[in-house]
């Protein structure tokens, strides 16, 4: 490949030749990726090929890995109660081993993807709550490109979760956690969608506490002599403090 960029500069042709250095640096990007995707699933006994996500070898055929390709399957025609019953089972086997674990998250959070739309928040909440995927999450594959990149779309819908739900603290952590994968993998537009979550759901707890931060501040309230016996006062109200901190700023990301 260094002979290809000094070839294509010496011929007068400079985009094409950092066009060339662009798809040397991805594929050794992903070099240390491909490799422990091979060792993990290439050299296990009893597996068909081919048929795993993004075109690796299935993992060992367990029963949890069984469940949740019938869980797929069911999802896949419509039968979305179905497949969440037999992913409640397969939910209660342990994982074949650590790499298969995001794995499982995946088809968790497409799953509880389709439960949003239908307007079941909590119970998609719940579903991706059994699986948690940190950036130590998946072994041999933990903090690899493809990895945080699916690891940032499932902690920014667990955000959106969140919101949905009311628990704008968790939703701050998740949508913080789908910003550091986002970086960590050079995923800019997943950056910003988290960006951009983080910040509406900033605005959605900032409305969920002015009605109280109204109250304390009003005139009746504090000529009844009332605001001492309010848990929150007005200051800390203001500043997001009971034990917690505000919603990010800028100058904190």
């Amino acid at each position: 490949m260094d002979g290809l960029h000094a070839r294509l500069t010496a011929e007068g042709r400079p985009a094409e030749a950092a066009l060339a250095d662009l798809h040397r640096e991805t594929v050794d990007g992903l070099r240390s990726y491909l490799t422990s995707v091979s060792e993990t699933y290439g050299s296990r006994p009893g597996q068909s090929g081919g048929g795993g996500p993004m075109g690796y070898r299935d993992p060992v055929d367990d029963r949890r890995d069984l469940l949740e390709r019938k869980a797929t399957e069911l999802n896949d025609r419509g039968a979305l109660n179905a497949a969440l019953a037999v992913l409640r089972q397969a939910g209660k086997v342990p994982p074949s081993s650590p790499e298969a674990v995001p794995r499982s998250a995946g088809l968790r959070m497409h799953m509880a993807a389709r439960l949003r739309s239908a307007g079941r928040a909590r119970e998609a909440l719940a579903l991706l709550d059994t699986v948690p995927f940190g950036p130590e999450t998946g072994g041999a594959l933990a903090g690899d490109a493809l990895t945080e990149q699916l690891r940032t779309r499932f902690q920014r819908l667990r955000g959106l979760l969140c919101d949905d739900n009311g628990a704008y603290e968790q939703a701050r952590v998740s949508f913080g956690q789908a910003i550091e994968a986002a970086v960590a993998c050079g995923d800019l537009e997943a950056r910003y969608q988290a960006l951009t979550g983080l910040a509406a759901s900033s605005r959605l707890w900032l409305a969920s506490v002015q009605p109280p931060i109204a109250w304390v501040t009003s005139a009746p309230a504090i000529s009844s002599g009332r605001v001492g016996r309010w848990p929150w006062s007005a200051t800390a109200l203001s500043h997001g403090t009971r034990g917690h901190t505000a919603p990010y700023s800028p100058a904190s990301l």
